[in-house]
Formats: C-alpha cells, structure tokens, sequence
C-alpha cells in the first residue's frame, strides 16, 4: 500500500478527507483512476453503486434503496468510512443525525456516504485538500433535554 501511496498526489488529497485513512485513500484513488472520466458527483455515484433506483409511471416517480450495479469495492469503502467520518467531522456528524431522525441508521449512513462521494469528487477534480469548517459540535435535536 505504501508503493501505491508514494507520490501520488491523489492519495495526499484523499488522506485530508474525514474517514478516509491510508487504506481507503489508496483503494479509492486507484479505483476512481482519473476523475475527469465523471462530469458530475452523482455520475461517480452511481459509478460507486450508491446511488438511488428510481421508478417512474404516471408522471409520479419514487425513488428507492440503492441500485448496487457499480463497484462493489468503492461501495464498501464508503460506506466504512462513513462511521469514522461521522465520528470526526462536525458537519458530517450534523448530516448523520438530522437524517436519522427521520430514517434508521443503516440509510443514514449511507446517505453520508454518499455526502462523502460528492466531497471526494471535488476534493479530486479541484485538485485542493478538504477544510473542515470551524464549527461546534452540537447535539442531535433529539437527545437534547429540556
């Protein structure tokens, strides 16, 4: 892994994301080869397989769990990185528990993982390392006791 990581602008990009170590770094920059192959976050998704299936009839359209036709690989790694990314970033802790409140924690947890696609997308074809908003970390509304 460390030969992978060596010199690779990329991984050194990655590695300034939240959740994502030395592992992920390196599996997701070589998986994602050159980011300019995507036009948008939501086609990286979908290439990820994280994206969710739609239906459409009648001109009402449903959207459902997600579709996991793309890389079983990137798939996996953000869905992992996701539990350390939610433990380390404010916003991302903030994200997880507004959505959980409404969904269980499974789908929470992969909607930040998606949250985390769309970062690593710009994080690449921006070429500049993620910064962390200086915030406070609040508790979720729920666990708040008057």
């Amino acid at each position: 892994m460390k030969e992978l990581a060596k010199g690779d602008k990329r991984v050194k990009l990655l590695r300034s994301i939240p959740g994502l170590g030395s592992f992920f770094s390196v599996l997701v920059a070589i998986e994602i080869d050159d980011i300019s192959r995507f036009t948008d976050e939501k086609k990286l998704c979908a290439y990820a397989g994280l994206a969710p299936s739609t239906y459409a009839s009648g001109g009402k359209v449903f959207h459902g769990r997600i579709t996991k036709t793309g890389n079983k690989w990137l798939r996996w790694a953000f869905i992992e990185a996701a539990q350390p990314a939610i433990s380390s970033d404010a916003d991302l802790y903030a994200y997880y528990h507004r959505l959980r409140i409404r969904k269980d924690a499974n789908a929470a947890r992969v909607a930040t993982a998606r949250r985390l696609i769309t970062i690593v997308y710009r994080v690449l074809s921006q070429e500049r390392l993620y910064k962390r908003r200086a915030t406070r970390r609040l508790a979720p509304a729920a666990l708040v006791t008057s």
